[in-house]
C-alpha cells in the first residue's frame, strides 16, 4: 500500500530556510566573528530533516515493515551518497598533494572521511576528542561530516518508531502515540543535552542521543503541522507571527557563542514554530519561497558538503583572506552547482537495480569502493603524492614524546578517555626509567598535559643528574585528586591509582614534581574547566571553592609524603597566550602556499604583572601550603620565561616557544632547565655535578 497525504505536498519556504542555514554556516566558517552562532544553521537543519523525513515516511505508507524499512533506507542512499563519495573522494585527492602526510590531519582526513561513509564520523571525531571550534579544526576536510553521521543514525532509528508506532499503517490514534513517544524521548535528550553540555560540550557536540531531541522537534512539529488543516487556510495563527519568528532566528545566530547552550535550544523552537506556521499566501512564505533563496536551498546539502572542502583546503594553502575569499566563494557555487546537477539530482532519480534491496547493496558495494581508495591513499600510498616538503610536525604530540632509550614516554605514561589503567603495577614499570648504578634518588612526575609536557625537560635532567625518573600523567586531570571526586570517573580513577603507586614506592630522599593547569582547573575565566564536584556529587563552580577543594588535597598529600621523608615540589603555572592559533605545519613555506599565515610570525607580549594577577588566586594556595609544609617548594618558571618583566611567545630569534596557546614546547620546556638545576640545587633536591657552560638552550 502507497498513500500520498496531500499535507506532505512540496514545500518551497522549506528550501528557503535551508538556504538561510546553509549560508549562515557558510559565513560562520569563513569569519565566525561576522556570525558568532551561525554554526547554529546545523540546527535549522537537523529540525527541517525531522519534518521532512516525516513528511516523507506519511506519504510512502507500508503495512509490512521489511518494504517499508527497505525503500526508506534506499531514498535515503540515493538522495546521500553520491555526491557525498564524490566529494570525499575529490577532496582526498586534491588533499594529498598539499596536506603534510607527517601530521595527525593526514590520519585523521582519511579515517574521518571513512567513518563518513557509514554514517559514524561524528563518533570517530568524538573519540579523536576534536574540538569543534578549535582553530585546528579546519585542518580536517571532513569534520563538517559529524552533522550528516547525526542524520544518518537518527534515519537509521526513526523509520523504526514509526513503524512500532503503527503510523505506517494508518492505526487510529497512531499519530498520537507517536508524538507522545517523540514527546518523552525529546525530553530525555534534552535534558541530557544541557546537563551534559555543562560539563563536557566538547564530546556532547557530537553525541547522537542528546541530539536526537533536535530532529525530534521537526517530526512533531510536523504532525502538529499535518493535525491543523485549517493552517493551509491562512486561520489559526497570526499572519504576523511568521515574520516575528524569522527575524528571531536571524537575531540567535547574531548572539555570542558563549550562550550557545540555549540559543540552541531557542533556535530548534523558533524553526519548529516557523515549519508549523508558514502557510500559502503569507508573504513571509512568499519571500522564503522565492527564486534565488529556493535555489540555495535546493543546494544547500552541495554547498554544504563542497563549502568546508574547500575551505579546509584552502586554509593548507592560500588561507582565508579578504583577497582570496571572492574566489573561494565562487568556486564553492560552482562545484554545488555543477555536482547537484550533474550528479545529485540525477542520480536520485534514476533506478538502482530496480528493487530497494538492490539500490541498498549498490550503495553498500559504492561505498565499500571508495573507503578502499581512502585507506589505499591513508596507508600504503601516504605521501607518495605529496608535492611540498613535509615539516612532519605532529599536532597532537602527547603521544610523541618521551625519554629516548627508555619505555617512559606519551603513549604509555599519558592516560587518556581512550586508555584503561587495569594493571597499574604494569603501568609503573613501564612509566619508570631502569635504575643506574650512580642513581641516588627518585623522581615522580605527576600532573596532566602539562607535565606531560616537561618530557624534553626530564631528558635533560635524566642525563645529567643521578635521578631515575617515573612519570604518570592524564590529560585534563589535575593531581593530585580531592577527596570530594571529579566528573570524569576515569580521571578519578587514574589520579587515585597514580597517587597510590607514587606513595607505595616513594622512598626517604625522593622527589615528587607536580604540574598542572592550575589556571584552567582552579581558575575563573577563559579556558577554565568546572570538573571538581563536592561531597554530594555537586558540580564546584565557584573558583574560591575549587582552589579550597584542591588546597585540602595538596595539604594530605604534602603530610603523607613528609611522612615518608619525601620532597614535594609544584611547578606554578606558565605564561598562556590565549590569542596564539597556528599549526606548525602551516608555518613552512610551499609552492601552494606562497604566504604563510600572519599567527606564524605574529609574537605576543604580555607583563609578568599581568601574568601573575591572572594566577594571584592559584599562587596564594601554593604558597600557603608550602609554608606550612617544610618539604614542599614552588617553582616559577617566570625567571627564565619572563626575564625582563614581559612574557613572550618567540624567544629573541623570532623562535616559537610554545606548541600551542598554554602548553611550552621543546625549546621553551628546555630555557627552563638551567633554572630547575638551579633550585634543586638550592633546596638540596638532589646532589649535582658542575654546571655545563652554555647548554641550557642546546
Amino acid at each position: 500500500m502507497n498513500r500520498r497525504s496531500p499535507a506532505a505536498s512540496y514545500r518551497p519556504e522549506i528550501d528557503g530556510l535551508r538556504a538561510i542555514a546553509v549560508l549562515a554556516v557558510i559565513i560562520f566558517h569563513f569569519n565566525e566573528h561576522l556570525l558568532p552562532s551561525g554554526f547554529l544553521g546545523v540546527d535549522v537543519f537537523f529540525v527541517i530533516s525531522g519534518f521532512v523525513i516525516t513528511a516523507s515516511l506519511a506519504r510512502h505508507q507500508e503495512s509490512d515493515w521489511g518494504p517499508f524499512l527497505l525503500g526508506f533506507y534506499a531514498r535515503r542512499v540515493k538522495r546521500l551518497m553520491p555526491l557525498l563519495m564524490t566529494c570525499i573522494l575529490v577532496t582526498t585527492l586534491v588533499g594529498a598533494f598539499v596536506i603534510s602526510p607527517g601530521s595527525d590531519e593526514f590520519q585523521a582526513t582519511w579515517t574521518t572521511g571513512i567513518a563518513a561513509l557509514w554514517g559514524v564520523s561524528n563518533i570517530t571525531l568524538q573519540a579523536q576528542q576534536s574540538d569543534y571550534f578549535a582553530s585546528s579544526t579546519a585542518l580536517n576536510p571532513f569534520t563538517h561530516t559529524w552533522s550528516l553521521g547525526v542524520e544518518e543514525q537518527f534515519y537509521l532509528l526513526f523509520p523504526i518508531l514509526v513503524f512500532a508506532s503503527g503510523f505506517s499503517r494508518h492505526r487510529p490514534g497512531a499519530g498520537r502515540k507517536l508524538g507522545l513517544a517523540l514527546v518523552l524521548l525529546s525530553l530525555a535528550s534534552l535534558v541530557g543535552w544541557i546537563v551534559m553540555n555543562g560539563r563536557d560540550p566538547g564530546w556532547t557536540f557530537y553525541f547522537f542521543p542528546v541530539r536526537f531531541w533536535e530532529l525530534a522537534a521537526g517530526a512533531l512539529a510536523f504532525l502538529s503541522w499535518r493535525s491543523r488543516p485549517e493552517a493551509l487556510a491562512g486561520r489559526g495563527f497570526p499572519l504576523p507571527a511568521p515574520a516575528f519568528l524569522v527575524a528571531a532566528l536571524l537575531g540567535l545566530l547574531v548572539l555570542p557563542r558563549s550562550f550557545a547552550t540555549w540559543v540552541t535550544v531557542a533556535v530548534v523552537l523558533v524553526t519548529a514554530l516557523l515549519l508549523m506556521q508558514l502557510t500559502p499566501g503569507q508573504w513571509t512564505q512568499r519571500l522564503l519561497g522565492a527564486g534565488p533563496l529556493r535555489y540555495l536551498g535546493l543546494i544547500s546539502y552541495a554547498l554544504y558538503l563542497w563549502h568546508w572542502s574547500v575551505i579546509s583546503l584552502s586554509t593548507w594553502t592560500v588561507g582565508l583572506e579578504a583577497r582570496t575569499v571572492p574566489f573561494q566563494l565562487a568556486l564553492i557555487l560552482l562545484l554545488s552547482v555543477v555536482s547537484h546537477h550533474a550528479i545529485e539530482k540525477p542520480l536520485r532519480a534514476a533506478r538502482w537495480g530496480g528493487t530497494p534491496a538492490r539500490t541498498l547493496l549498490i550503495g553498500l558495494l559504492l561505498a565499500l569502493g571508495t573507503g578502499l581508495l581512502l585507506v589505499v591513499s591513508g596507508r600504503p600510498l601516504r605521501g607518495r603524492f605529496f608535492s611540498g616538503v613535509d615539516p612532519g610536525v605532529a599536532r597532537h604530540w602527547d603521544r610523541q614524546v618521551g625519554l629516548a632509550g627508555t619505555t617512559v614516554n606519551g603513549e604509555n605514561c599519558h592516560s587518556g578517555p581512550g586508555m584503561t589503567q587495569g594493571d597499574f603495577a604494569t603501568t609503573l614499570r613501564l612509566c619508570t626509567t631502569p635504575r643506574r648504578p650512580g642513581d641516588q634518588r627518585r623522581l615522580f612526575v605527576l600532573g596532566d598535559s602539562h607535565a606531560l609536557a616537561l618530557m624534553p625537560l626530564l631528558q635533560r635532567l635524566h642525563q645529567e643528574l643521578p635521578l631515575q625518573i617515573s612519570h604518570l600523567s592524564r590529560g585534563g586531570c589535575p593531581l593530585p585528586p580531592s577527596a570530594s571526586g571529579h566528573e570524569s570517573t576515569g580521571c578519578w580513577t587514574f589520579a587515585q591509582q597514580a597517587m597510590a603507586a607514587t606513595l607505595a614506592t616513594a622512598r626517604p630522599g625522593d622527589l615528587v614534581l607536580i604540574h598542572n593547569y592550575f589556571r584552567s582547573h582552579f581558575g575563573a575565566g577563559a579556558d577554565t574547566r568546572s570538573m571538581q564536584i563536592d561531597g554530594r556529587g555537586r558540580q564546584v563552580v565557584d573558583p574560591a571553592a575549587k582552589v579550597a577543594y584542591y588546597r585540602q588535597a595538596l595539604d594530605q598529600l604534602a603530610a603523607r609524603l613528609a611522612a615518608r621523608g619525601v620532597r614535594l615540589v609544584i611547578v606554578a603555572d606558565m605564561p598562556r597566550f590565549m590569542d596564539l592559533r597556528l599549526d606548525p605545519n602551516l608555518c613552512v613555506t610551499q609552492w601552494f602556499r606562497p604566504s604563510l599565515p600572519k599567527a606564524c610570525g605574529q609574537r605576543l607580549v604580555q607583563s609578568l604583572a599581568s601574568h601573575r594577577a591572572d594566577t594571584a588566586a592559584i599562587n596564594a594556595v601554593l604558597a600557603a601550603v608550602a609554608a606550612k609544609h617544610r618539604n614542599v617548594q614552588i617553582f616559577d618558571p617566570t625567571a627564565a620565561l619572563c626575564p625582563d618583566g614581559l612574557c613572550r611567545s618567540h624567544d629573541r630569534d623570532g623562535t616559537l616557544l610554545y606548541r600551542d596557546r598554554d602548553h611550552l614546547n621543546e625549546r621553551g620546556v628546555l630555557m627552563l632547565a638551567g633554572d630547575l638545576r638551579r633550585f634543586l640545587q638550592r633546596h638540596s633536591l638532589v646532589s649535582l655535578p658542575p654546571l655545563p657552560a652554555a647548554k641550557d638552550l642546546d
